[in-house]
């Protein structure tokens, strides 16, 4: 291979947010996707995240966000694109096993969460975003119940890692069990209603509402002995 065709973009020297070759020094696997540290001619560090599987010292194509802070360039992101033309994603190597996360974090972080499956019920729960991987168009999130089962999502909205948001979940019953999907997220959970059966109810709770401004009087009269 000609060596100067492997020889990265120099983003500094412009300072423009725009399209730059990168290349691979290294990579880390992800739940869903992997990190890579690249390097551009200049030697100077960047970081990205995507769910394709790149091998090192190859150059890949990526949208690097500059603005200027003290009188000199900075890079706010760095998304590594969909298409790649200098890459080749190569077929995924067997994953580790996950490492057993610490009982402490998890009770402190669960107590929060809700329980779609226990439930059996469709609604807005709140989940634990656990990883993130983002993308030039999608994000892609694996999200946490109280019991530590692992949902997935992809949206347009950037949420950070550890942090509790509310999510529609859809729970559906099919021949193999109750499966549950997320939605989407950011929702806002509303109180629910479910505890308030007909059977728990006081004599007058069934009753509507009166209008703003009507008085309801209630007169007691004995009942005496009937002439």
């Amino acid at each position: 291979m000609d060596t100067a065709a492997i020889i990265p973009d120099a983003p500094f020297r412009s300072g423009t947010t725009g399209k730059y070759k990168l290349l691979i020094r290294s990579m880390t696997p992800k739940f869903n996707g992997y990190e890579y540290e690249l390097v551009d001619a200049d030697g100077k560090e960047y970081k990205a995240a995507s769910p394709k599987h790149y091998a090192p010292d190859q150059l890949l194509r990526c949208m690097v966000h500059f603005k200027v802070a003290n009188a000199s360039f900075v890079v706010t992101e760095t998304l590594i694109c969909s298409k790649q033309d200098l890459a080749t994603a190569i077929p995924e190597p067997p994953k580790p096993k996950p490492k057993p996360e610490p009982k402490q974090t998890v009770s402190v972080a669960r107590g929060m969460l809700g329980d779609p499956i226990k439930s059996r019920v469709s609604g807005v729960y709140k989940l634990l975003v656990v990883e993130v991987v983002r993308g030039d168009k999608k994000n892609s999130y694996v999200l946490e119940d109280a019991i530590g089962r692992k949902y997935k999502y992809q949206g347009k909205k950037y949420y950070k890692e550890g942090s509790i948001f509310g999510c529609q979940v859809n729970t559906l019953i099919t021949k193999g069990g109750l499966k549950a999907t997320v939605a989407s997220m950011g929702k806002h959970p509303k109180a629910s209603k479910s505890h308030r059966g007909h059977s728990s109810r006081g004599g007058h709770d069934w009753l509507p509402a009166p209008p703003v401004g009507t008085h309801i009087h209630i007169i007691y009269t004995p009942m005496g002995n009937k002439r």
